[in-house]
């Protein structure tokens, strides 16, 4: 370009996002994964000497932000690295609990109110698709969805829920057009009216959490 090689590079960094040549998550979420297991270091050599409150403060300043910068488009699928991550954020709410290593987490999610990464990323999306339905995305998102009710005009109960279109590999099936509109066409329609984004998002997680 302008007379300059351009350097072939296996992955690179885009708004603080890793993106491979596989076009795969694997690298973005190893490199949070390394900076996550350091934070659980400092966690562990300060959890005797800090009352409880704190140390779940320290667990939202080192470890909650890399668990959801970007979620919505890197925790999608279930893979070997983001099982690692998964396990890594059980061993954090462990810890602060003084819990033993094989503890069922699910109880001390609940009694943190944390989310753990797999509805993080449920939450992100849910909060995305109701910006799309009240027009607060970029227009390059006006095409994503399409309700049932401009595909037919049946009326039935899921006349305003999000058609879903077919797809055959598994890379459609986990992108948002699809995924996102499968988990939205779940939700009560008590969450989906919901007056405000921050009431969405505020009963759509005491909801994921009543679950655990």
């Amino acid at each position: 370009m302008n007379k300059e090689k351009i350097e072939r590079v296996h992955a690179t960094k885009f708004l603080g996002v890793i993106i491979n040549s596989n076009l795969t998550w694997a690298d973005h979420i190893k490199t949070i994964s390394t900076k996550i297991s350091k934070s659980l270091g400092i966690i562990y050599r300060v959890r005797n000497k800090l009352p409880r409150s704190n140390v779940v403060n320290l667990y939202n300043t080192l470890i909650h932000p890399y668990l959801t910068y970007c979620n919505i488009i890197w925790a999608t699928e279930n893979t070997a690295c983001l099982k690692t991550l998964q396990s890594l954020q059980k061993r954090a709410l462990r810890m602060i609990a003084f819990a033993s290593y094989n503890c069922h987490s699910s109880p001390l999610f609940k009694k943190h109110c944390i989310l753990n990464i797999c509805d993080i990323n449920r939450v992100q999306t849910v909060c995305f698709i109701y910006k799309f339905f009240h027009n607060s995305l970029p227009l390059q998102f006006a095409d994503l969805f399409t309700c049932n009710s401009l595909i037919h005009d049946h009326n039935t109960r899921q006349t305003n829920q999000i058609h879903i279109s077919s797809h055959r590999i598994n890379m459609r099936a986990n992108s948002i057009a699809i995924y996102g509109a499968k988990l939205w066409n779940t939700l009560s329609l008590e969450l989906t009216s919901s007056p405000s984004l921050a009431i969405l998002k505020r009963h759509f997680k005491y909801h994921l959490l009543a679950l655990y």
